[in-house]
């Protein structure tokens, strides 16, 4: 292995890194927004509505009308649309 080989061997692994402890930097950035919207949740005096909405499949379109976490999860949408594919993936609904 030549040194040029070397130092970019090394810059690449670098950059690897980097690229790793962002994507975890992203992560727990969005699992404390997730716990803040949970305490939200818990607090909500519309959780009979929510949970007939859930049970039905129609919270996507009437969410807005009575969730406090509206506003975040319009935000989250619009800033992140992966913030959906993450939802998904982790069984929360919206």
């Amino acid at each position: 292995m030549t040194a040029q080989t070397a130092v970019q061997k090394l810059i690449d692994t670098f950059a690897d890194w980097l690229k790793y402890s962002r994507e975890l930097n992203e992560l727990y950035e969005m699992n404390r927004g997730l716990r803040d919207m949970e305490r939200v949740c818990a607090l909500c005096l519309h959780k009979r509505r929510c949970n007939e909405d859930l049970a039905a499949g129609t919270s996507r379109e009437h969410y807005q009308e009575y969730c406090p976490n509206a506003p975040t999860i319009k935000r989250l949408l619009r800033v992140d649309p992966l913030t959906v594919k993450f939802l998904a993936a982790t069984n929360r609904k919206m």
